[in-house]
């Protein structure tokens, strides 16, 4: 009997030892994982930071600043120098001859590694010689490109002519340092002179490039231009802006060019004429309208064909090539 209860004792100790020893291990194991899990996540949140008033700059080689930029707001991903931004307002000076690049919006982000920003809502992008709005823009620092659509509208100065050229479009993508840029969708705009008394001209396309370097306007696709009582259509299209008052060509068209225009007669009254041609030149400063390849004009009830038709603006007077006879409108 004795020694039944001794075996039962030596049993139940063994059985407390298994038990014991099992959970401790657990709660060793348990304990290693929550660990892990801590450090894993303060690793994480290391990784992670928020400011409110932030300001970042950079300097280039040089020295000399580089990129400064703020925001109300910023969230950073310090792995993959990410910075999320609200209300970033922020200036690039390159090392070109332009002159800074100033760029804002509603908010941003801004991939440090690669230079890149991206803004949002109410963008705004300015030069000493433009000023862009549009609903969002993407600005490669390192390319210094600039990509914005959505409702863009764009003002810039040129810098030899003076001229104030206005331009809507889808799209747009501008190099600063180039003072080139590329439109694109639904184009119109107008070019206004410096002085107020000379006329403005109007223009519509599927994309035009503006170069102030060479001072010059290039369009392309389903071409208007507009000025005065005159109105061209054609295939393409070229606005030389340093030659409105020289007697050079101030602007060109081509391919299928067609012109309206309403001639106001001596006696007060307005007609309709029409011209077709290859290519127009038209020299504002003598308010001549020159059509060459196989032109003709209509008006009335002739047809004027000839190698070259001259046309003077708001005048009834049509001056055919090699032609000693001038034709007029009806009265």
């Amino acid at each position: 009997m004795f020694q039944f209860r001794q075996l039962l004792l030596l049993l139940l100790f063994s059985v407390t030892l298994v038990v014991t020893a099992y959970y401790a291990r657990s709660h060793h194991l348990s304990s290693r994982v929550k660990g892990g899990e801590e450090a894993a996540g303060q690793q994480q949140r290391d990784n992670f930071s928020h400011f409110s008033g932030f300001n970042y700059y950079t300097l280039n080689q040089r020295g000399a600043p580089d990129l400064w930029l703020s925001a109300l707001e910023v969230d950073v991903d310090h792995t993959r120098g990410y910075f999320e931004l609200v209300r970033p307002d922020g200036i690039n000076y390159g090392d070109t001859k332009r002159g800074p690049v100033r760029h804002r919006g509603e908010r941003g982000t801004l991939n440090q590694k690669s230079n890149f920003l991206e803004l949002y809502g109410r963008v705004k992008l300015s030069t000493s010689e433009s000023v862009l709005y549009s609903s969002y823009g993407n600005y490669s620092m390192l390319e210094d490109k600039f990509f914005a659509n959505g409702r863009v509208r764009t003002r810039t100065i040129s810098p030899k002519s003076g001229d104030k050229i206005l331009v809507n479009s889808d799209q747009v993508t501008m190099w600063p340092g180039k003072e080139l840029s590329n439109f694109k969708g639904k184009v119109v705009g107008k070019i206004k002179r410096k002085r107020v008394y000379q006329p403005s001209m109007d223009f519509w396309a599927d994309q035009i490039e503006v170069d102030l370097s060479k001072s010059l306007i290039l369009l392309d696709s389903k071409v208007v231009i507009k000025r005065g009582t005159v109105k061209a259509y054609a295939r393409r299209g070229e606005v030389y802006l340093d030659n409105y008052n020289k007697k050079l060509k101030y602007y060109y068209l081509y391919d299928d060019v067609k012109v309206v225009e309403q001639v106001t007669l001596d006696n007060g009254k307005t007609k309709q004429r029409r011209a077709y041609g290859e290519r127009l030149d038209g020299v504002v400063s003598e308010e001549k309208i020159i059509l060459t390849g196989y032109p003709k004009v209509f008006q009335e009830g002739d047809v004027i064909k000839g190698n070259k038709i001259v046309l003077r603006e708001n005048s009834s007077v049509v001056e055919v090539d090699d032609a000693t006879s001038k034709l007029f409108l009806k009265q």
